[in-house]
């Protein structure tokens, strides 16, 4: 597991330590939120996304992620009712060994995370 250690800076900051890394982060940083985005047209996101709420409509619409690092997380939910399939492909890599992941009912989501190469339904 990658449990997290933190110690106070002399200067405020937190160090923050996992298993791979030691970072100094300022706590005004941390916000408790996270980002949240409403679509409804195809696009690639990008490496801000986190949770994607997406609609799409009668046509359809495709999200493509991103190249992403190791760890990089998206959570994407289908919001509408529509019969539009909203169609998750990749800029490279898979999705559980497949090209693309599809959802189909309304409030159906997927997360999903990157291992540096390729992407991962949990």
């Amino acid at each position: 597991t990658n449990n997290s250690r933190f110690a106070k800076g002399t200067n405020g900051y937190v160090l923050s330590s996992t298993s791979t890394s030691l970072q100094w982060i300022d706590p005004a940083s941390f916000t408790g939120n996270i980002s949240v985005r409403a679509v409804s047209t195809t696009q690639t996101l990008t490496s801000t996304d986190v949770v994607i709420l997406a609609t799409s409509g009668a046509g359809g619409i495709t999200l493509t992620l991103p190249s992403s690092p190791t760890g990089k997380q998206f959570i994407v939910k289908k919001v509408d009712s529509g019969a539009g399939t909203l169609t998750i492909n990749t800029a490279s890599g898979t999705i559980d060994s497949a090209a693309t992941k599809t959802l189909t009912i309304q409030y159906q989501s997927l997360t999903i995370v990157s291992d540096g190469t390729n992407f991962f339904i949990i």
